[in-house]
């Protein structure tokens, strides 16, 4: 779909206008947060200028009154996002960082830099690919043990012990096809939670699928703002310099 000469025309003027660059420092800093948050999960690289894109293309720019308050369009009428941060929902609960959470339901969303931060925190609640798995208690090092007495089953002893049946049968093989009493059984103490186990690539084509509502030029626009009038902008700067 070909994009209207009157949106390039008003993204253009971002190459001129330094007000059009005003929260590159948060949408940075929020990158690098996430990608020290997951490391351990292998996510994938992140081209911050494809949120820069969201940004521009959410709120229209900074002529516009969302660019003052909700620039990212979290909160507004039929987007699913501002439901899904402050209910925790779609493992967003593992994502956002509290301090991000205790904001979004105190009604802080109406401010920009805590809508961007919200924006950001529901693309990668999107792009984040989580299950629900044994997660053992990081508190607890210790290795506990259990004697099975008559009629006990995994289940019940998981949960009078407060485990899992997943962490039971990790740590005793020999239990997975039967128990009986007198067994000593050990275990670490674990319960059932949601964990990332990969990501989506953070793509143009992604991140429209995953976060835009209604747009259906929605990854050109980003794909245009990152290919071509994000270059213009950097040299614009060195020639200024």
């Amino acid at each position: 779909m070909a994009l209207s000469q009157k949106w390039k025309d008003t993204v253009k003027q971002g190459i001129k206008d330094a007000k059009w660059d005003e929260y590159d420092y948060t949408i940075k800093t929020e990158v690098t947060f996430y990608k020290t948050r997951f490391i351990k999960t292998s996510i994938p690289l992140v081209n911050w200028l494809y949120l820069k894109a969201m940004l521009w293309t959410e709120s229209g720019g900074p002529s516009n009154k969302a660019w003052k308050t909700r620039p990212m369009q979290i909160g507004n009428p039929g987007d699913p996002g501002l439901k899904t941060l402050r209910n925790g929902a779609e493992g967003s609960n593992i994502i956002m960082e509290k301090t991000l959470h205790q904001a979004i339901k105190s009604a802080r969303i109406n401010e920009p830099v805590i809508n961007i931060k919200a924006g950001i925190a529901y693309l990668y609640t999107r792009m984040a690919i989580s299950e629900i798995k044994s997660v053992r208690d990081t508190r607890d090092k210790k290795i506990y043990e259990y004697t099975v007495v008559s009629g006990d089953t995994l289940v019940k002893i998981a949960k009078k012990k407060g485990t899992t049946v997943d962490e039971l049968k990790s740590m005793n093989p020999q239990a997975v096809a039967l128990i009986k009493p007198r067994q000593k059984l050990k275990y670490h103490k674990a319960k059932m939670d949601r964990v990332i186990v990969r990501w989506r690539l953070f793509t143009a084509q992604n991140i429209a699928q995953r976060y835009n509502v209604g747009d259906p030029s929605y990854a050109e626009k980003l794909e245009y703002l990152v290919k071509e009038v994000f270059p213009k902008l950097k040299r614009d700067k060195k020639t200024k310099k």
